[in-house]
């Protein structure tokens, strides 16, 4: 591959010095080019005088750009997509090295990140600077303390402070509860709260001032967990500070003498440290314009001092310091009277402190605070060691190709003496006109293994930055949130830049390949954003993604019918050629990756229904356009099919029971579970059960009134009459906007679930019509789009780990802070991953897959041993 590309590039060069030249000498004299004497002087060429100037002008330009290429300071010959690719593979390179020495030499604790920094996003959620929230509900944190009873002697959690520590007691002990805890006695009392039900005890003591008492019950709670069957609290919660400032009106003095006797306190909370978990709580911040006259004294410069002071005492010690509380105060700014947090801060913080005590025993997908990575299986560990060998090898077929003589020399030998395809082996034979063409060079065995050790090599790079990325805590990760902004200005951005890309297609017929590749393409980035903005909690935005992915089964249907009614090749080699680069990637990710083959939802649905595809036309009587030419009655054959195939998908949807037998037979029985039942595959399966069908009938339609020429697909012109398109067009406006309005007015998702596998048709042919009725439109497409419809497949697996995180449930981070400069930088690197796979899973097709029925049979069985020895190592 690389020598072809160098090669490429070394005939492309002397191609454009002798074209520029000439173009300048065009350009020089423009009089001349037009003059008279050089145009023609027959009578069609003198009509045809405005197609000449335009001819010129295009010269003109194209002249100036090659100028301008020549001269311009900035080397675009050196930007190809070897290099991007070649700058984003040094680029991840720094960036694992710098994320590597944070590890050595910096602070890896999630906890700490969890407790210290981070930022306010989306609905007034807070997101710690690297790592991932769960939002906990009444009913986790119920079923969180239940779990986490076994770790400790007791069920209970102590907080000790002043108004602002009471503020946060009484909203977590809300969460849990239910209820609001009641002061007998008077807000400024102890007071203890008990949940039978949980065998919960929280307390909370009243010590606005750090000083003996403080000490004293600090001292009880330290002895009662020395003693003997004494009760050790799982948490134990202390802040103070602003009534210190209050009652001295925030002398020095005062300050000195907190800051002494938080010194001498600091021991005992180390000792209780070493037991449970101890937290200083920061103070808050104030917004002094709130505050009333007799807290005016109280300002941010004396927190700031008195934050500062406890931070240098416990530094080092085992208390942790909670200062994001404070960031919650500042960023939220709820407050009623200056000092107090409100309802939507209060609500953020006892997230943080059920996601500080509750993750690591719970494992929430979407959680990364204080949770470990999933230590490696050993089947990881097994595929990491093989695809290491391969990324050795292919180091050492690359040195021996590019780094030595004697290698260079076999290779020039080799030059002298190729093999062609028209059977010369000098090239000797004379070529007709007919015939003047480089002859197809055969690849020797020696060339292939190199390819194949290549291709292998770095998918085994690709495999191992998966599991660096998203199985392990190497780098940061944080919560995805929806908001309009960041949904739809990202998409506004993608489509005008798209619309820049956009040019004449050299195909004009219906649903051409580059229009269905453009539409694949904008599909693809309309999900990625979808997803990256978690833009499934809007129920318009989700209908109306299940509409593109009810579009992409669509056109699959119609593509492979098209492909098998034209070409009407069946062959094995056809159909193991297409799953092995539909599965290929998937397959390496469900290994390295410790994922279930449903995991990957899409990949499993899409090569069932090639599947299905593959089986209507292969089963006898077989159909194809030629043998329907020969006799009429294959269209009829045809329609039976189509029948037959409506009908089995109906009666497996009606019988979800008949479903569960058929997916759950052994040996497939592992490809459709997730977990352990097939419930995820039924719900995918169903919501588009008669898409891929809808795509097939289409396509036989079509084949058949191209046939009868019921349309017209000439250069530019429209399908139909000028009345008959416009009818045609209303009628797919109609159905664009018709089925919009549904995912408006349907008020359950559930709902809306039923009602779309009957009406996702409409809005897809309406698009194909108002695409295609029109030959301007018709032929227009977005070369970028259609880049990324060519690699669609690979970008959206290839999202769930180095683009998303947490198998997608956040962001991966390589800038914390920053999250726009992080969204660039990792979408540029994952989109050169996806397109390397892309490359390299269609080097392996080619050579993995061999055409010869006998190497493809032994392939076949060796893939087959393959699965029955995965099969048995994960207990399948």
């Amino acid at each position: 591959m690389k020598d072809s590309e160098q090669q490429s590039s070394s005939v492309d060069a002397p191609i454009i010095n002798e074209t520029q030249p000439e173009a300048d000498k065009e350009v020089s004299s423009p009089k001349e080019v037009g003059s008279p004497e050089e145009v023609p002087v027959d009578a069609a060429s003198a009509a045809d005088e405005t197609d000449i100037w335009k001819n010129i002008q295009s010269k003109m330009d194209r002249a100036k750009s090659m100028v301008f290429a020549a001269t311009s300071p900035i080397p675009f010959h050196y930007v190809t997509v070897r290099n991007i690719k070649l700058f984003a593979f040094l680029v991840t390179l720094c960036f694992i090295i710098y994320h590597g020495s944070q590890r050595r030499f910096g602070n890896n604790d999630t906890c700490e990140w969890l407790l210290r920094e981070g930022r306010v996003q989306g609905n007034n959620l807070w997101q710690p600077n690297g790592c991932m929230m769960h939002v906990y509900t009444q009913a986790q944190a119920r079923v969180c303390i239940r779990q986490t009873r076994s770790k400790f002697t007791s069920s209970s959690a102590v907080f000790i402070g002043d108004s602002r520590l009471r503020y946060l007691f009484n909203a977590t002990v809300k969460h849990i509860t239910g209820s609001e805890p009641v002061y007998p006695e008077g807000k400024h009392k102890d007071l203890t709260v008990t949940d039978q039900g949980l065998n919960l005890t929280m307390k909370f003591y009243w010590k606005p001032f750090v000083d003996q008492d403080m000490q004293k019950q600090l001292d009880n709670i330290k002895d009662e967990m020395n003693r003997a069957g004494g009760t050790v609290p799982f948490l134990v919660l202390v802040s103070s500070g602003t009534w210190t400032m209050k009652t001295t009106n925030a002398s020095e003095a005062a300050f000195k003498e907190y800051k002494k006797n938080l010194t001498d306190l600091s021991p005992s909370l180390d000792d209780i440290a070493k037991k449970t978990r101890v937290l200083w709580v920061l103070q808050d911040p104030v917004f002094e314009r709130l505050l009333s006259p007799e807290r005016a004294m109280i300002d941010n410069s004396q927190i700031s001092k008195y934050n500062w002071a406890a931070e240098e005492i416990f530094r080092g010690s085992n208390v942790r310091v909670w200062s994001s509380s404070h960031l919650v105060f500042w960023y939220l700014g709820d407050s009623k009277d200056g000092i107090h947090m409100g309802n939507e801060g209060l609500r953020q913080t006892v997230q943080i402190f059920l996601n500080y005590h509750c993750n690591h025993e719970m494992r929430h997908r979407d959680a990364t605070c204080c949770i470990n990575a999933e230590p490696l299986h050993s089947m990881q560990i097994a595929a990491l060691s093989i695809f290491g060998v391969f990324i050795l090898t292919a180091i050492v077929v690359l040195f021996r190709e590019y780094g030595t003589v004697v290698a260079r020399n076999l290779r020039m030998y080799m030059k002298r003496q190729p093999l062609y395809t028209n059977g010369s082996a000098f090239h000797d034979k004379p070529l007709t006109i007919r015939d003047a063409r480089l002859p197809k060079k055969v690849k020797t065995r020696y060339e292939v293994f190199c390819e194949t050790m290549m291709a292998l090599g770095k998918l085994g790079l690709i495999m191992g930055y998966f599991v660096l990325c998203d199985r392990t805590d190497f780098f940061k990760k944080e919560n995805k949130y929806y908001s309009n902004v960041n949904f739809f200005v990202p998409l506004t951005y993608i489509f005008l830049i798209g619309l820049f890309f956009s040019e004449n297609s050299d195909q004009s017929g219906l649903l051409h390949r580059d229009q269905t590749d453009d539409w694949k393409g904008w599909m693809q980035f309309v999900i990625l954003v979808y997803h990256f903005t978690a833009g499934s909690t809007q129920l318009p935005i989700y209908m109306h993604v299940r509409t593109l992915v009810s579009s992409y089964l669509f056109l699959n249907g119609y593509a492979h019918f098209m492909y098998f009614w034209n070409k009407a090749d069946i062959s094995a080699y056809r159909f193991f050629q297409i799953v092995f680069r539909m599965n290929l990637l998937v397959f390496c990710l469900c290994i390295f990756m410790n994922r279930q083959y449903q995991f990957y939802y899409f990949v499993p649905l899409v090569t069932f229904w090639f599947i299905v595809t593959y089986l209507t036309m292969a089963l006898p009587p077989r159909v194809s356009e030629a043998s329907a030419a020969t006799n009429s009655r294959h269209y009829v054959y045809m329609i039976i099919k189509f029948i037959l195939v409506f009908g089995l998908i109906t009666t497996l949807y009606i019988s979800e029971d008949f479903f569960r037998r058929i997916f759950m037979m052994k040996p497939w029985a592992a490809l459709f579970r997730l977990g352990d039942n097939i419930h995820e595959w039924f719900f995918r399966w169903k919501l588009d059960r008669y898409s891929v069908l809808q795509g097939m009938v289409f396509g036989f339609l079509v084949a058949y009134a191209r046939k009868h020429g019921w349309f017209n697909e000439g250069m530019s012109q429209n399908l139909f009459n000028f009345r008959p398109s416009m009818f045609v067009l209303a009628g797919g406006f109609v159905g664009l906007f018709g089925y919009s309005v549904f995912t408006f007015l349907c008020p359950r998702k559930e709902q809306c679930n039923e009602i779309h596998s009957y009406v996702v048709w409409a809005p897809i042919l309406g698009f194909i019509a108002v695409r295609n009725v029109f030959g301007v439109v018709r032929r227009r497409y977005s070369t970028l789009f259609a880049w990324a419809g060519r690699v669609s497949l690979e970008l959206f697996i290839v999202q769930f780990h180095v683009w998303l995180a947490a198998d997608t449930y956040g962001i991966l981070v390589f800038i914390p802070g920053y999250p726009m400069l992080n969204v660039i930088l990792t979408s540029f690197i994952y989109v050169c991953v996806a397109h390397e796979v892309h490359v390299v899973t269609g080097v392996l097709a080619e050579h993995l897959v061999p055409k010869d029925w006998r190497y493809l049979s032994l392939a076949v069985a060796l893939f087959g041993i393959l699965l029955g020895v995965l099969a048995v190592c994960y207990g399948l």
